[in-house]
């Protein structure tokens, strides 16, 4: 292990005394892999509506409209969420590089502070930013909540719509 960061795992490969590879696991690394969803997500989404309007079209005729309708406002809605939680997490990794350049600072200058009895004053900017960091994710989670309850009752609405005008 790397007595740096916990996060930082060493693993040694190869046998003798080689050199030790560093893994760096990094904690904001799985909004960045989410981007391969969105892009599936873009490329299925005309054949989920192509194939759901043929199917329905062949069952309940026009009837299909409302149902259509409804799911490609969910769809538009979803969208927006999702691009809502991308400007949150830009703004909270703007929120976490101050919180950390102000810990790294009042680490590097921790006997000044000390000596000039700053520490108050800096530890309540560091608790400041680190607020302002957790009101972004609390939004961030609510969106993301409510997104997944859009996707939750998607189906059961498409249903709703095209029945009720069947």
């Amino acid at each position: 292990e790397c007595p740096l960061h916990p996060m930082v795992q060493a693993t040694s490969h190869g046998s003798g005394g080689g050199g030790a590879i560093f893994n760096l696991i990094s904690l904001d690394s799985g909004p960045s892999v989410n981007v391969v969803g969105i892009f599936l997500g873009l490329w299925l989404w005309p054949s989920q509506i192509w194939g759901a309007t043929y199917l329905l079209y062949q069952r309940v005729q026009w009837a299909f409209i409302p149902g259509l309708m409804m799911m490609i406002f969910l769809k538009l809605l979803s969208t927006l969420l999702l691009s809502y939680d991308g400007v949150l997490r830009n703004r909270l990794l703007a929120r976490k590089d101050v919180r950390t350049a102000l810990c790294s600072e009042a680490f590097t200058h921790v006997r000044t502070l000390q000596m000039l009895s700053w520490l108050e004053p800096f530890r309540n900017r560091i608790l400041e930013a680190r607020a302002q960091e957790l009101g972004i994710t609390q939004r961030q989670l609510y969106l993301t909540k409510t997104n997944e309850g859009v996707g939750q009752v998607t189906g059961v609405l498409i249903t709703l719509a095209t029945f009720a005008f069947y």
